[in-house]
């Protein structure tokens, strides 16, 4: 199904480019080049990237020497997509350009690497493993990896979504459910969506890297943004159905505890008239990504971060799954001022953090009679 063309694309790039004539161009390098961008910036179907890359390899290499290019990786195929693309509109008997060739000869070279290592391996792993028997754990492994597959899919048509600006939303507790995966293998699932995809478009938004800045950039900043925040909602929703769907054996019926009776027992202050503070419901620090709590006896300022996509959780009156190396506790000279901030928003207490000078500390996790509950951040 073809998709319709946009019109301030249209307006900026024009129609798709035709190099008919790169013999006759007095710079065949720069029109080949601006073919690239054409397509980079007109994106279609990303499940079409790999098969232009083999049909490139075909024509070229022949159809007996495709099969060594067969399992690259999904980065390597999407930069040299647009590159192939437009090799396949040159007329035959023209070269593509010396610089481009040896861009399209690197990532090939590194395709086939790619491939042939992942070939040993199969024979390897072929070799050293009986093939009539398996354990439990590689039953548990093959299924988590039919499960990625088919989640990696629906994530593909979000993807297609968010670039051709259509809503198309994934129902993945639903899927789940319907597909009866069990907690452990959720959470297997939603630890290598985090490792996989997170930890890249992180990186590719925030950081430097041109090579992620160039794969990336048939999608726009906030395209980008959306494209984290979705992938963030789906492994939250798989680390939720993990903790919701867990089986409690027979001989011991255990129930799944609600966020009102994990905090039940929690010592806290609820509130200080010294410095006009109250405490928000514990209860909202179950799920949380940061927590920012107040001694005010030590006049001590603490903000937790979640160690994953499954926030914050609590034990008796200690916070569980918190990050000890990106916490920090610090002691305040003037708290009324910096309190102020704090229960503004977190940017504003961001800002305002970053202009503390005191000593950092780690802090222990425990929740006492004399801490403020400031604000918990989804």
């Amino acid at each position: 199904m073809k998709t319709k063309p946009n019109k301030y694309v249209s307006k900026a790039y024009g129609t798709e480019p035709s190099l008919d004539n790169l013999a006759e161009s007095n710079d065949p390098a720069w029109d080949f080049y601006k073919a690239v961008s054409w397509y980079r910036t007109n994106p279609t179907a990303t499940k079409k990237e790999k098969k232009w890359v083999m049909d490139y390899v075909t024509k070229t290499l022949g159809k007996k020497e495709a099969n060594n290019y067969l399992n690259g990786t999904t980065f390597q195929y999407d930069f040299i997509s647009c590159y192939c693309r437009a090799a396949s509109r040159i007329p035959d008997g023209v070269d593509i350009p010396v610089e481009h060739k040896k861009t399209i000869d690197k990532f090939l070279k590194q395709i086939k690497e790619d491939t042939s290592r992942k070939k040993v391996d199969r024979i390897k792993s072929k070799a050293t493993t009986p093939t009539n028997t398996k354990t439990i754990q590689e039953r548990i492994v093959e299924q988590v990896s039919e499960y990625i597959g088919d989640i990696e899919q629906k994530m593909d048509d979000v993807l297609d979504g968010i670039v051709s600006r259509k809503e198309i939303n994934f129902d993945t507790i639903g899927w789940l459910k319907g597909h009866e995966v069990k907690s452990m293998q959720s959470k297997m699932v939603a630890e290598y969506l985090e490792k996989t995809y997170c930890d890249e478009i992180r990186e590719l938004i925030t950081g430097d890297c041109p090579q992620l800045k160039e794969g990336y950039d048939y999608m726009t900043r906030p395209q980008q943004k959306k494209w984290l925040k979705s992938i963030e909602q789906i492994i939250k929703d798989c680390y939720e159905h993990g903790r919701t769907a867990v089986k409690p054996r027979k001989f011991r019926k255990r129930k799944i505890k609600t966020p009102e009776q994990l905090v039940s027992k929690m010592k806290y202050e609820k509130n200080n008239e010294e410095y006009k503070l109250v405490s928000i419901r514990p209860e909202d620090i179950i799920g949380a990504s940061k927590l920012i709590v107040f001694n005010t006896k030590y006049r001590q300022l603490t903000i937790y971060h979640a160690k994953d996509l499954s926030g914050l959780s609590v034990k008796g009156s200690t916070l569980q799954n918190f990050s000890s190396d990106q916490s920090e506790t610090r002691r305040l000279r003037k708290p009324h001022a910096m309190l102020q901030e704090a229960l503004k928003g977190i940017r504003a207490f961001n800002r305002a953090w970053g202009t503390l000078k005191t000593k950092s500390t780690k802090p222990t996790g425990r929740i006492n009679d004399n801490t403020i509950i400031l604000k918990a951040v989804t």
